[in-house]
C-alpha cells in the first residue's frame, strides 16, 4: 500500500468553531465579602478558603483535622486529592486562620475527622444548594 498525495485539502469548505475572545475576570473585595456573607456559616468559610487560597473542591472536602497546622498557620492538600497530583503545604491568610481556629475550638475531634463535614463528619454533598 503506498501513500498517495491528496489533489486538494480535506478540510476545505469545514467551518471552524469561533473560540472568542474569552476574559479573565476577578471579584472586587466588596463582590467576595458579599458572597461570603451570603453564603453564611459553615459554607461561608468554604467559599472563603476557596477564595483566599484558590482551592479545588476536591481539595477542600478532603481537608482533614491532622492537614491543618494552626501553629505554623499552614495547611496540606494530600496528593491523592490534589489537583496537580502533588501534595502542598499551603499557607493561611489571618482571616482563614481566624476561620480555622475557631473551628477546633468549637468541637472534639479526632485528627482523622475532616474540617468541612456534614453531620454525619462526611464530605459535605449539598454544593449544588448552598
Amino acid at each position: 500500500m503506498g501513500w498517495k498525495l491528496a489533489r486538494e485539502n480535506p478540510v476545505n469548505g469545514i467551518k471552524f468553531f469561533s473560540e472568542g475572545t474569552g476574559r479573565t475576570q476577578f471579584l472586587t473585595s466588596d463582590e467576595a465579602e458579599r458572597s461570603i456573607v451570603a453564603c453564611g456559616g459553615d459554607f461561608g468559610d468554604v467559599v472563603l478558603i476557596a477564595l483566599h487560597r484558590g482551592c479545588p473542591r476536591s481539595e477542600i472536602t478532603s481537608l482533614a483535622c491532622a492537614n491543618v497546622d494552626l501553629v505554623q498557620r499552614t495547611f496540606t492538600v494530600l496528593a491523592c486529592y490534589a489537583k496537580n497530583g502533588q501534595t502542598e503545604t499551603l499557607p493561611m491568610t489571618d482571616e482563614l486562620y481566624e476561620k480555622l481556629q475557631r473551628r477546633s475550638d468549637h468541637r472534639d475531634h479526632n485528627s482523622e475527622d475532616l474540617v468541612f463535614f456534614s453531620r454525619y463528619n462526611r464530605p459535605s454533598k449539598s454544593w449544588k444548594t448552598a
